[in-house]
């Protein structure tokens, strides 16, 4: 199967001179390093499985790699000692599959494990690949086997340089079994086989750099993303472990440092917000500003910072193109939205709900003073169709000429050109965080956006089901949404001096959302 390399969202670089009066701890600790790999442990809140991270230098094109890590073919046995059988279960679109995977035993008197995972990948615009997996219950356990669950993990492929590049292997692992003293340890050892797999394709890069130049190693040919191992593997037809392997030569303990710690997949982003900024989030009790004064209006969901609840977060989380950008190209913080967040819906439907301003009737219930701006995101998922929506409302005089202006009276081209998104995740799952990416993403550009224009507003209804990227990443949110704290930016793209700087129009952090608890609206 041919697969799809679309250009994905890269988290931004930090921009110089920001102001960081009290940086936030590293997410990542170093633990050991072992043949050539750095291990990390992710310093997480709460978490019951220890999410772990190793990190190698491989001596390879990205794409050739990318190739050989998503190949489950006999060549996979030349540096992955870990896998016995591998086959498809399902072929999802050009960006996922469902794939069940048998590994060897190698643990005393333990039976071997398999696991059924959902793979999703994707390609970002700087050359990187990402690979996510999950465990999803699509396959019966293999016979004589005990089956794990992946609660996350994957692969990501960064360039360093056009033949150079750091991988990067991250696991959150259960082993599955009785749970007790040897299961646990055989957990442990588990999660540090499969991430030490790094070692065996940085060895298996180097071996074909001494028989062949880098530029004649083609991607093998295939029919269908993984080859089927018909026949289980037998022990002796396995590679040694790779820890047992010679430690790397003098050249290659140069690339052992030479991807810095700025440069891992989620060192850098305004997701990585601590405890504390994340608690002084604007809770609204009330309609902030004076709002209650001239706006009634309420959603289905609850205001504040508990479960099931929006607020209003700091706005200079969120980095826009500043007035002197076409210049010298720097982003600065947000300064305070035009729009204050005023409630939130949380709908089920069986269809997609167009035009929900209007079906709430805020035309006819709220003051002539106020002007509300409307974002609704449709997401399909399991038979239904869910709404987020959020009303934001200001009194402040839309200017004519201004951006804003201009976007709610001009054409939907123009708006399709402008309209920003700027996601973030400061609390959740690893393979959230980097499937959401923190970058902004012009959004009519991407999915299909449809506008609405009443006398005293403008909604946005954006399917996200429209574009097989983004319903890949919903899939993996939606997986673990209850456990999730996502903060969502909306601005509009300035593209002259007099458009600069960019201004944000609200922003919302969602508190750990119910699917359960999603409203039925139906038209």
């Amino acid at each position: 199967m041919k697969r799809l390399r679309t250009i994905g969202k890269v988290a931004p670089v930090v921009e110089p001179g920001t102001p960081e009066a009290f940086p936030d701890p590293p997410k990542w600790r170093l633990v050991r390093c072992e043949n050539g790999l750095r291990f990390f442990k992710e310093m997480c809140r709460g978490s019951k499985v220890s999410v772990m991270k190793a990190v190698g230098v491989v001596k390879g094109q990205a794409d050739l790699i990318f190739d050989e890590i998503m190949n489950y073919g006999p060549e996979r046995f030349q540096w992955d000692h870990t896998v016995e059988t591998a086959s498809i279960v399902e072929v999802i679109d050009d960006h996922s599959d469902v794939l069940h995977v048998c590994l060897t035993q190698d643990w005393r008197y333990l039976s071997p494990r398999d696991f059924c995972i959902s793979r999703y990948w994707k390609r970002e615009d700087n050359g990187a690949y990402t690979i996510f997996y999950r465990s999803v219950d699509r396959k019966a356990t293999e016979p004589g086997h005990v089956r794990a669950t992946i609660h996350s993990g994957g692969y990501m492929i960064t360039p360093l340089t056009p033949s150079k590049c750091m991988v990067e292997s991250v696991f959150e692992i259960d082993a599955g079994g009785w749970p007790g003293c040897i299961t646990s340890s055989y957990g442990i050892h588990l999660r540090d086989n499969l991430l030490s797999v790094i070692a065996g394709v940085r060895d298996y890069f180097a071996a074909h750099r001494m028989n062949s130049t880098q530029s004649n190693m083609m991607p093998r040919p295939r029919e269908n993303s993984i080859v089927v191992t018909e026949e289980p593997v037998a022990a002796s037809n396995i590679p040694q472990r790779i820890a047992s392997t010679p430690f790397l030569g003098s050249s290659d303990m140069e690339d052992f440092f030479d991807a810095r710690a700025d440069q891992f997949s989620d060192t850098e982003s305004h997701s990585d917000v601590s405890d504390e900024r994340l608690r002084n989030a604007k809770a609204y009790n009330g309609h902030s500003d004076g709002l209650q004064k001239w706006c009634s209006f309420s959603g289905t969901l609850s205001r504040g910072v508990g479960r099931n609840s929006v607020s209003e977060p700091d706005s200079s989380l969120f980095k826009l193109r500043g007035k002197r950008y076409l210049r010298d190209g720097l982003l600065v913080a947000a300064e305070e939205p035009i729009f204050k967040l005023v409630a939130a819906d949380w709908y089920k439907s069986k269809d997609k709900l167009d035009n929900v301003s209007c079906l709430r009737g805020i035309s006819e219930k709220q003051s002539k003073d106020a002007f509300f701006f409307t974002f609704n995101l449709q997401v399909p998922h399991s038979g239904h169709y869910y709404s987020l929506v959020f009303y934001f409302a200001t009194r402040t005089k839309i200017l004519e000429g201004s951006l804003l202006h201009q976007f709610i009276h001009k054409d939907d081209n123009f708006r399709n050109q402008r309209l920003l998104l700027l996601p973030s995740v400061p609390e959740g799952s690893w393979i959230v965080r980097q499937a959401v990416g923190s970058r902004a993403v012009v959004l009519g550009q991407i999915l299909d956006c449809s506008y609405h224009k009443g006398k005293n507003y403008i909604e946005v209804d954006v399917n996200m089901g429209s574009s097989g990227i983004v319903r890949g990443v919903m899939s993996i949110v939606f997986g673990y949404i209850s456990a999730l704290v996502v903060d969502m930016g909306f601005s509009l793209r300035a593209e002259s001096e007099s458009e600069l700087p960019e201004e944000l129009l609200g922003a919302v952090r969602c508190f750990r959302l119910d699917l359960s608890t999603a409203a039925n609206l139906e038209r």
